[in-house]
């Protein structure tokens, strides 16, 4: 089968549909990058967001002040980070 075979075979368009919001949980191993990546996505969450494993090394902290900076809710708990909603406009 060649491929303008299998073009022919897929007239149809393909559509995306709506659907609800994501929930759920993802462990992956603790990694500078990731931890950077968990924090920014954590403050652009809406809701709560708990995140462990994080590497605290300075840089990560460092982009943890930025995400209090921008108005998102970042607190240490007991054992790992947790983030409160999106950031928010500040009211002047």
């Amino acid at each position: 089968m060649t491929h303008s075979d299998r073009a022919a075979d897929h007239k149809t368009p393909l559509q995306a549909r709506s659907s609800g919001p994501l929930t759920g949980r993802v462990r992956v191993p603790g990694d500078k990058s990731i931890s950077h990546r968990a924090l920014i996505l954590g403050a652009l969450a809406v809701g709560e967001t708990r995140i462990s494993g994080l590497l605290e090394g300075e840089d990560v902290l460092n982009t943890a002040k930025a995400m209090r900076a921008l108005g998102a809710g970042v607190h240490r708990g007991l054992c790992e980070p947790s983030f409160g909603g999106h950031a928010q406009t500040r009211k002047a």
